[in-house]
This record gives structure tokens, C-alpha cells and sequence, in this order.
């Protein structure tokens, strides 16, 4: 029996194939860059990012004969366009000295920016050697940016209304019955602070009753449809004076965001396990989603598995290996009104 060591890694032959293969399955992207500023060579990742298109075949992108001839049109957070000559590997390719964690976003035609992490690095053929190109990577941020601009919006309006005179915030969440202000609200109401929230009926109480059935729709459409409500209101004061407000909602996403993100996950679970156990009583492959309005179904599309930004693949639910399991998954997402009572009406000979 041979019982000769193991060689080490430095003494293994190079293997440029498993290079490409290691590279070309990366969830990063990664794009080769010419000195004059073209693509030579991108994996699948990059490719889905750029918008480019891919191989037909099974040779991986890195080959250097993929299709990525394509103008990429980066832009600034602020959404500006960067000019051509401030790309990271143009920056790169002028000082020969990396970058890293440049934020920009990919503006495709039609859509939405991809938002990406940047980090290039310059290619010699030496440590000391002449610059023959520029490695970059990339690393999808977008829902972390989207995030980030939803904080910005709601301050910016917020600010605009301090300026403007005294506001007053009220939080509400319509499966609570009651509701949170903040000081400067309750002086305006005139309501007594109450530690664990103010009655969704004392909050109205302050308001004309002529304008309850419409703050009433107000709040609901602001947190089903996702309208905004922005109307002139009369309140009623504890001693009798009256006052003409501004009465507007900010919409909130974060906490649709993460019910929705919560809810892939338990599909991924039950459908996961369904595969793998047929036959067991305890897991599901089949669900039904009823949506409380038109605008949430539509935005709960991203828990079907063929939708292109799914939840299971766009936040990593799912390795990899197990996203063709969810394909098996049956999922109907529909509206309540599906399942309202229709009227009959009798029609007279």
C-alpha cells in the first residue's frame, strides 16, 4: 500500500477548466475587462445583472466567448448617470490601484436599477509588471439600497411638513385598535398621553363626525393599497375651540416587506420537506393566498417560483441546489373578492 503524503496545493498542477468552473458558479458576478475598457469575459451572475445574454450552450461564460456586448449604463445613488471615465475599472486601468465597495446601480431599459457593490482590481502579468487588465466583482445590494431610499422618502416628507409649521405623527396598524402618537400629536389633538397607545375611538372623537368614515378609508386604502390620503380636516378641542388641520398618510413598506419575506419562508419549508418526504402527512406542497386587495396581490407575485425576482433566489430562502425543488410548489395567490357572496337579482318576465 502506498503511504505517500498528500501533495500539497502548491504543488498541484494548475487546473485553468476548474478555474472557470469555481468562477462561473460564484453568486457574485465577476467581468474580465480589456485595457481599452470592453468586456472580455463575464459569468452567468454578471451577465444577469448587466442584462446580457448568456451562452446557449453548456460552456461557461469565462471562456471569453460569451455574449457581452453590451453598454452598460451605470448610475449614481442619487440616480445620475456616471460617466464612462468614472467606472471603477476605468479608475482602475488610469491609477493601476483597486477599488472597493463602490455602490452604483445598472439602469436596464424598461426596469428598475439592479443596485451592486463594486470591488476592481488591476491585472498584471507580474506583482511588478506592466497592467494588462481589470477584474471586477459584484455583488447585488438592491434590496438593501430600495430599503434605504424608503427611509430617505418618508424623511424628506417629514421634513417638508416641519417646515411648513407643527406636526404631529400617528402610527397605525390596521389589525390594532389602537394607535401611536407621538407629542407633538397629542398637544395638536389634545388628547392625555397614554403609555400603551391611544384607542383608535378617542382619536376620532377629536374629528368632525362628518370625517370618520373618511379617515377610516384613508388609513385603509394607505395600508392595502398602498394610497396616500392628503385632505383638510376639523378637529374639536377639549375646551371647545376648533382647529383646521392637515390630516395626510405616509405610506410604511418595511413590515410588508418582512411578512412577505416570512411567508416564502414557510412555503420553502413545507415545500422542501414535501419533496423529500411524499408520502408524509406533515408537509404541504399546495397553498392558497388571499390577498386583502388588488395592489398586495399583485406585489405578493415575487413568492411564485417562476417569478423572476422570487424571494426564494433574490434573498437566498433557498440553496441553490433545492431552487428546482420549489418549481413543484403549487401556489394560487388571489383576491377576497373572489370569495364574496354575488348578488342574484331576479329579472321580470
Amino acid at each position: 500500500m502506498d503511504h505517500s503524503p498528500e501533495p500539497d496545493l502548491d504543488d498541484r498542477a494548475f487546473d485553468p477548466a476548474l478555474a472557470v468552473r469555481i468562477i462561473e458558479s460564484l453568486a457574485i458576478g465577476v467581468i474580465v475587462w480589456a485595457n481599452d475598457g470592453s468586456i472580455v469575459s463575464a459569468n452567468q451572475a454578471a451577465l444577469t445583472l448587466i442584462g446580457a445574454r448568456g451562452r446557449s450552450d453548456d460552456t461557461p461564460a469565462l471562456s471569453g466567448d460569451a455574449d457581452c456586448d453590451v453598454a452598460m449604463r451605470l448610475i449614481r445613488t442619487d440616480g445620475s448617470d456616471l460617466p464612462i471615465e468614472d467606472r471603477p475599472n476605468e479608475s482602475v486601468r488610469r491609477s493601476g490601484l483597486p477599488v472597493s465597495g463602490q455602490v452604483l446601480g445598472l439602469r436596464h431599459a424598461g426596469g428598475k436599477p439592479a443596485w451592486v457593490c463594486i470591488d476592481a482590481r488591476p491585472i498584471g502579468l507580474s506583482d511588478d509588471g506592466p497592467l494588462t487588465g481589470v477584474v471586477s466583482t459584484l455583488t447585488d445590494v438592491t434590496s438593501l439600497i430600495e430599503r434605504r431610499m424608503d427611509d430617505t422618502e418618508v424623511s424628506d416628507q417629514l421634513s417638508v411638513a416641519t417646515e411648513v409649521g407643527a406636526i404631529g405623527t400617528v402610527r397605525w396598524q390596521i389589525s390594532q385598535a389602537v394607535c401611536e402618537l407621538d407629542r407633538a400629536a397629542e398637544q395638536i389633538l389634545d388628547l392625555p398621553h397614554r403609555e400603551h397607545g391611544c384607542p383608535m375611538a378617542a382619536l376620532l372623537d377629536r374629528f368632525d363626525q362628518r370625517h370618520h368614515a373618511k379617515i377610516r378609508r384613508g388609513l385603509a386604502n394607505a395600508v392595502l393599497e398602498r394610497k396616500r390620503m392628503d385632505a383638510a380636516m376639523w378637529i374639536t378641542r377639549s375646551d371647545g375651540s376648533r382647529r383646521k388641520l392637515r390630516f395626510s398618510t405616509v405610506v410604511s413598506q418595511h413590515a410588508d416587506r418582512r411578512q412577505t419575506t416570512v411567508m416564502a419562508m414557510l412555503i420553502a419549508w413545507q415545500t422542501a420537506n414535501a419533496v423529500r418526504r411524499p408520502g408524509s402527512k406533515h408537509f404541504t406542497r399546495g397553498f392558497l393566498i388571499v390577498a386583502p386587495g388588488l395592489t398586495i396581490r399583485d406585489r405578493l407575485r415575487v413568492l411564485l417560483p417562476n417569478d423572476p425576482d422570487n424571494y426564494y433566489g433574490t434573498r437566498e430562502l433557498v440553496p441553490g441546489d433545492m431552487l428546482e425543488d420549489m418549481q413543484r410548489a403549487k401556489i394560487v395567490i388571489t383576491n377576497y373578492h373572489e370569495y364574496m357572496l354575488r348578488e342574484r337579482l331576479e329579472v321580470s318576465a
